[in-house]
């Protein structure tokens, strides 16, 4: 697969003395490099993880993203963002060595890639996308959706609670692995005005989450962009991948996700999900 990086980043700002790394976009897709820090996944263990090829004609790049039915897919905004043709890769975990229990989809139909309308490239606010099949996946122990969190959460910050990513993002800031396995690391929600004060003003709103990454030992990468945070205690979808520190993912800058309940009547109103 060939690789198109696009390096897209906030501007730099400073307050009391101490610099704000800005948002760097994960459209810097390696699709051949890994999680930072994560664990190798296993068979069965994210059968609601997809790839996903994109190209606008003359270019192509890679992201992530979320079964939430069998012929929806939730994932940022800043994925599907002038895309005219999309390649969702299910069930499997090596995007390059396709086995028996991959299912592909081509959509070709701009009108089933949804963006939210108020989706600002420049601050990655509202970075949230769903895309409709052409037709269901096959659902099975290798494709399932995963279940969106409960409105019963909305409001709940997840503050110091644990949560999982999985993608195939980078392994390091300087490494560009030739591996397309997939991959999973354990995060833990950071407190939002820690992660605000970190970033520039208006990066981190009410429709962001973020993990911290302060050893900077873990964390996601370029290339996971799009895919799931899932919560390790209830198993639900609670975040998109959407930024991380321009500085680079091992800096320890907290990671940014779009938070799942700010946008529950969002995808509601696109898929007709219960939610």
């Amino acid at each position: 697969m060939k690789t198109y990086i696009v390096l897209c980043a906030l501007l730099v700002t400073a307050s009391a003395g101490i610099a704000r790394s800005p948002a760097a976009k994960l459209r810097d897709f390696l699709p051949e490099s890994r999680i930072v820090g994560g664990s190798l996944a296993s068979a069965e263990q994210f059968p609601y993880q997809v790839g996903l090829s994109m190209s606008d004609g003359t270019g192509s790049w890679w992201c992530g993203g979320s079964i939430i039915e069998a012929n929806w897919i939730l994932t940022a905004a800043h994925c599907t963002y002038g895309a005219k043709k999309v390649t969702v890769y299910a069930g499997t975990l090596n995007v390059n060595k396709l086995d028996s229990t991959a299912q592909t989809k081509i959509v070709t139909n701009p009108a089933d890639i949804k963006i939210h309308a108020k989706y600002n490239p420049s601050t990655l606010n509202n970075d949230i996308s769903v895309i409709r099949l052409p037709s269901p996946l096959a659902l099975n122990n290798h494709v399932w959706p995963v279940p969106l969190v409960s409105r019963s959460e909305v409001g709940n910050s997840f503050e110091g609670q644990k949560a999982i990513a999985s993608g195939w993002g980078k392994i390091a800031d300087s490494t560009n692995s030739i591996t397309n396995e997939l991959r999973f690391v354990d995060l833990v929600i950071e407190n939002q005005q820690t992660c605000m004060s970190y970033y520039i003003a208006g990066l981190v709103t009410d429709g962001v989450v973020c993990t911290n990454t302060a050893s900077g030992l873990t964390s996601t990468c370029n290339g996971d962009s799009g895919g799931p945070l899932v919560s390790k205690s209830t198993r639900r979808l609670i975040g998109v991948t959407s930024f991380v520190s321009a500085r680079g993912c091992e800096s320890g800058g907290p990671a940014g996700f779009t938070r799942v309940t700010s946008y529950l009547d969002w995808i509601k109103q696109y898929t007709g999900l219960s939610t």
